[in-house]
């Protein structure tokens, strides 16, 4: 197959990072297209274990280039985390080894606030608690923010306006409010480092892609799709091979 497409038959951990990590090594690139940093993949790089959580799988090897696509949402604190982790195990991912569709929406910590309240509350079903559903439902609101908005200057006003929306949920919770000026500290930092990651246009990479050799890198397992799995005790976006060709 000239693009597989990798995914966990179960409830996941059914061994993907070692499928994903032997068919990375022949690939020109390795696309992430589904989940956020509340996944995994367990790597070893010159003797020393490496767990990736948003970064394809492909960071391993020189040749193959990695992608993190427009159905995955992306927590900025937790990525540039993940970057140091790698380059300290003795991979440096520079901006030309890994891309972000301008599409992925971004996580902040008004999303892992309101993850940890709904948790505490008689519907929590055992999250991890890093903000990834709520990310998803804000993007279902239209009211998230894309990659791309990090370098829009209405930026900060959207995502003020985020958290006043959904602050009164944490007060009904009997919680804090989520603080605007962390969240935007997090927007600050990720304008500050993420742009040079962000791949604004598209077109070429499809073009380059046709004639290369992509690995599609499914997170979790079909049996936590949002659509088709144990619902609700489900992942917050679609896992089945089918929505690689969209996210």
């Amino acid at each position: 197959m000239k693009h597989p497409i990798v995914v966990g038959l179960q409830y996941g951990d059914e061994g993907k990072g070692k499928i994903t990590d032997t068919l990375a090594g022949e690939a020109d690139w390795v696309l992430r297209f589904n989940g956020g940093n509340n996944a995994g993949h367990t790597l070893w790089l010159n003797g020393k274990k490496v767990v990736t959580h948003s970064v394809p799988s492909g960071v391993m090897y020189d040749r193959a280039k990695n992608y993190i696509g427009s159905g995955c949402v992306v927590d900025p604190v937790a990525l540039k985390k993940e970057l140091g982790e790698i380059e300290e195990a003795g991979r440096k991912i520079d901006s030309e080894r890994l891309k972000i569709d301008h599409r992925a929406h971004l996580i902040f910590p008004i999303h892992r606030d309101l993850d940890a309240a709904r948790e505490k509350t008689p519907l929590g079903i055992g999250t991890t608690k890093r903000g990834i559903g709520p990310t998803y439902a804000t993007k279902a609101d239209r009211l998230g923010l894309r990659a791309a908005e990090l370098f829009c200057e209405d930026a900060p006003l959207k995502l003020k306006t985020l958290c006043e929306i959904y602050n009164p949920f944490l007060r009904a919770a009997g919680l804090p409010e989520s603080s605007i000026e962390d969240n935007l500290k997090v927007l600050s930092d990720a304008q500050g480092w993420m742009k040079p990651y962000v791949c604004m246009d598209v077109t070429p990479f499809y073009e380059v892609a046709q004639k290369q050799k992509c690995v599609m890198e499914g997170a979790q397992a079909v049996m936590l799709d949002l659509d088709h799995g144990r619902y609700p005790f489900v992942t917050s976006s679609n896992t089945l091979a089918a929505f690689a060709s969209i996210g």
